[in-house]
């Protein structure tokens, strides 16, 4: 069964191995952190085709700005231009690989091309970075190795996410039960479906969940 996530705000990262923001921007010359400052303020006001414009004179003055390459991506994939976004997020990663923020976004884009293989490399090196930065490269790194089958990683994944995310997104434990479930663990996933089910009466899922929690049961009735 393939199952997906609606992503939602990108939350800011902070970790010892990966990065935030670049060294290479300290050796950003003046036009080119000008121009991304403006750009940041406008991303900031919902400008994002003026936002993108400010950070594109921002690599054109200084192409090793791996922040404005970042920035530049998020805006043109807020403008639904993924495949500009994606080669931005690209081009940030390669002038450096150790900031986190490129490694995430091309996660969730492959994620929402359900392109799994991808979203789970991405994401799994989003995490080895910043393992305790944003719950949602977790969430979705989770669904993608499960939907490859990697499911003692994906396991790892959503328990890692319940725990940051401190249980505020409760579908976490309908993606662990079906994890569970694929792991064999059947008494393990009926609990988690039966917790999703408590928490989210009304959620869209929630009428496939006591499906798959009546089947385990059976299961383990048997």
């Amino acid at each position: 069964m393939t199952i997906a996530r609606k992503r939602a705000a990108l939350h800011r990262l902070t970790g010892d191995e990966g990065r935030t923001v670049s060294a290479l921007s300290l050796k950003a010359p003046k036009d080119a952190k000008k121009n991304f400052d403006k750009g940041m303020e406008l991303a900031r006001s919902n400008k994002p085709g003026d936002a993108a414009a400010s950070f594109q004179k921002a690599v054109a003055s200084y192409p090793q700005y791996a922040d404005a390459w970042f920035s530049l991506g998020q805006v043109q994939r807020q403008m639904g231009a993924r495949d500009e976004a994606r080669t931005d997020f690209q081009k940030a990663m390669d002038l450096d690989d150790k900031l986190v923020g490129p490694w995430q976004e091309l996660g969730f884009l492959a994620s929402d091309a359900a392109r799994w293989e991808d979203a789970a490399r991405y994401l799994d090196q989003a995490v080895r970075l910043d393992p305790m930065g944003s719950p949602m490269a977790w969430d979705f790194g989770a669904v993608a190795n499960y939907n490859i089958g990697k499911y003692d990683i994906a396991e790892r994944d959503v328990r890692a996410e319940m725990k940051l995310d401190h249980g505020k997104n409760p579908r976490a434990e309908y993606l662990l039960g079906l994890i569970l479930i694929a792991r064999k663990d059947l008494a393990g996933g009926a609990d988690a479906l039966r917790t999703f089910i408590a928490a989210a009466p009304d959620a869209p899922d929630a009428e496939m969940a006591k499906k798959q929690l009546s089947r385990a049961e059976g299961m383990l009735g048997k």
